[in-house]
């Protein structure tokens, strides 16, 4: 019976030893975002920048630590809801103390009809994991989203990805920061100013409202300062939406907090144009380029946010 049951132990630990292997080397992993979980789970993190693309391509953390001598992380995903900022937020602070937490908010405008797999593949298995995957995916089978192996497991044949990720090296990645050296094109440009008005007052969601009193209320309780942020996007973009009303309703749902907007008078003085922002389709997907989030960065040093 003893030797039943130690077989047994000793197949389990294989097992375990063996799919916890395959899991870092067979499914597609965002290396840029497996960085910065190990920054999160082994490092000391000062200032954290959460929320969608526009926070991988316009906030620069290499300069951020270049200037302040202190860590900054960015934790984004494209295509990245409230709910999954929430959720990688109190992943954050179950390991960290930052100074303060940025939470960009173009996941409360634009509205996303899935989930992205970027974090929580890189991210330790916890209850908080779990209700993760419960919440962002529940359309995706919950074991589908805790192990990416078993979601892609018929990736073990393509050979790059299995060196990419058995060559992991976190030296070449930095702190989450994806640096788009494009810019806008003329027929880029044109789709722009050729875009339909729609000048219909927004909205805040309900499940946006929920993950946004969540945050405060994380934030609150781990005495973290928390600013809710908008990077900038494209003026001829929002010279064609209610731009307004997108910053009403925000402040309206993060009271007493005031939203840190960098349109109008900002979006000015640090010289903003077409050429600081990434050539992309035709959308309200305006990201700004490698030039751009160095002005935005320095913008942020310099007129003391980050304090």
């Amino acid at each position: 019976m003893k030797k039943i049951i130690l077989f047994i132990l000793s197949f389990l630990i294989f097992f375990s030893f063996a799919f916890y292997g395959l899991n870092r080397v067979i499914p597609f992993v965002d290396l840029r975002q497996r960085a910065v979980w190990d920054d999160v789970y082994h490092g000391k993190i000062d200032y954290a920048f959460l929320g969608s693309s526009h926070v991988y391509c316009g906030v620069d953390p290499l300069l951020i630590n270049a200037r302040t001598d202190e860590n900054s992380i960015l934790i984004s995903s494209g295509i990245q809801t409230l709910t999954q900022t929430y959720y990688n937020l109190y992943e954050l602070l179950d390991y960290q103390s930052p100074k303060v937490v940025f939470v960009e908010m173009y996941g409360g405008y634009r509205e996303f009809d899935q989930g992205n797999f970027t974090n929580i593949d890189c991210m330790r298995f916890s209850l908080n994991k779990i209700r993760m995957a419960q919440d962002v995916f529940p359309d995706t089978f919950i074991l589908y989203s805790l192990f990416p192996l078993l979601r892609e497991h018929s990736n073990w044949k393509n050979f790059d990805n299995l060196m990419a990720n058995i060559n992991y090296d976190k030296s070449e990645y930095n702190l989450g920061f994806s640096g788009i050296d494009t810019k806008v094109s003329d027929d880029q440009y044109d789709g722009y100013l050729e875009m339909e008005q729609d000048y219909s007052e927004f909205v805040m969601r309900e499940a946006d409202v929920t993950a946004i009193e969540k945050m405060i209320d994380l934030c609150a309780e781990k005495d973290v300062t928390l600013k809710f942020i908008m990077i900038p996007w494209i003026r001829e973009f929002t010279e064609r939406i209610n731009y307004t009303s997108v910053v009403d309703a925000i402040n309206k749902t993060i009271a007493p907090y005031e939203l840190l907007d960098f349109m109008g008078g900002d979006y000015d003085k640090m010289g903003l144009d077409r050429n600081y922002f990434i050539e992309d389709k035709i959308s309200n997907n305006q990201h700004l380029n490698i030039d751009g989030a160095g002005i935005f960065t320095n913008y942020l040093l310099d007129g003391g946010y980050l304090e």
